[in-house]
């Protein structure tokens, strides 16, 4: 484990996404998760400010709470337009 990085409690893997989400510490600019699994999916809804999926296979659980952007498939306009949008705010 990176210095400086705790271990987070929680109750089997299942559980993984509320350790993170409660540890996480939201701030009202932009959120991009890079990965498409779902124990991101609760941070991603919590989080007050824009929030940007990453990935070419994200799950239901995020691609129910944030726009998915799949550079692979889609190339990079996507991502740079949401980029400008949240930037022009």
């Amino acid at each position: 484990m990176a210095r400086g990085c705790p271990a987070l409690p929680r109750e089997g893997w299942q559980r993984a996404d509320v350790a993170l989400a409660d540890a996480y510490t939201p701030t009202p600019g932009p959120l991009v998760i890079v990965s498409g699994d779902g124990d991101f999916s609760l941070l991603a809804a919590r989080h007050p400010g824009p929030v940007l999926v990453v990935s070419e296979a994200a799950s239901g659980r995020l691609r129910a709470v944030a726009p998915i952007v799949d550079p692979i498939q889609d190339g990079v306009g996507p991502l740079t337009a949401w980029v400008r949008v949240v930037m022009d705010r």
